[in-house]
């Protein structure tokens, strides 16, 4: 009998055990899976983002009045200049971000400048914005006028007094096309509300933002030519690779961002 006694001992034992484990599991199978789902999402975490890559070319508008389409090959967009006057070729995100705390946006971006212009409204440009159709409302991004080989940060808004403002950036190289990382990142705070400007990494400019939470954004690749028809930039050039704009969650990976 002894031998009995113990293996039913076990056996209650084990009974017990199953118990306690099956308690304890189905809390889990409703909470835990969420939990789990999200923390997969974090390494980075983005509510929402767009995306040049692996030939999606078919998340983008491309639009062209008198000039070379634009081109776009897999997570490169191509744009060109002009030797007509009034030309414009944009690359516009069909769908757009709706501004929260954090609004990125970033590209490897590489230009040539052959033929200089004598107006700045011929210029390349990647940017943001919330007007596709006047682009007359808040935008931020890097711009660069054919005048020259300077990269510019620049935000605009109705809300701010001279309506934009453009800050030097970055000189480029006289000779070849040398490929360097944009980065433009909106924050909005209970204190303040800012956009900081990288270059390869490196903090160039940062300045006061007007709250634009809630608001939807499309990002913007674009090469305009207003210059007479003698004046060609056609050999000018923008090319701007893994394009991508996205609403983060976290700052940690922007550590200057008070």
């Amino acid at each position: 009998m002894a031998p009995f006694r113990k293996s039913y001992a076990y056996l209650i034992f084990a009974l017990s055990l199953l118990m306690v484990l099956q308690a304890c599991r189905q809390p889990e199978t409703g909470f835990s899976t969420a939990v789990n789902f999200s923390t997969t999402t974090t390494q980075p975490s983005f509510f929402s983002e767009i995306a040049l890559r692996d030939s999606s070319s078919e998340l983008f508008k491309l639009y062209n009045t008198n000039g070379t389409a634009p081109s776009v090959t897999g997570n490169s967009i191509v744009l060109y200049g002009s030797n007509n006057t009034n030309m414009y070729s944009d690359v516009v995100s069909l769908t757009t971000i709706e501004a929260e705390k954090t609004l990125v946006l970033e590209a490897e971006v590489s230009a040539n400048i052959n033929i200089v212009s004598n107006t700045g409204e011929d210029q390349f440009a990647i940017f943001a914005a919330d007007d596709t159709v006047r682009f007359k409302g808040d935008e931020f991004g890097f711009v660069l006028p054919e005048t020259g080989n300077t990269w510019y940060a620049y935000i605009q808004s109705p809300q701010i007094q001279k309506f934009y403002i453009w800050v030097p950036v970055l000189t480029l190289e006289t000779l070849g096309l040398i490929q360097h990382n944009f980065k433009a990142v909106y924050t909005s705070s209970e204190s303040f509300n800012s956009v900081s400007f990288y270059v390869d990494g490196k903090l160039q400019y940062k300045t006061l933002f007007p709250d634009v939470s809630g608001q939807n954004f499309n990002m913007i690749i674009c090469s305009h030519k207003v210059s007479a028809d003698n004046i060609d930039t056609s050999q000018n050039k923008i090319e701007a690779n893994n394009a991508h704009f996205w609403n983060a969650s976290e700052l940690c990976s922007y550590p200057d961002i008070e």
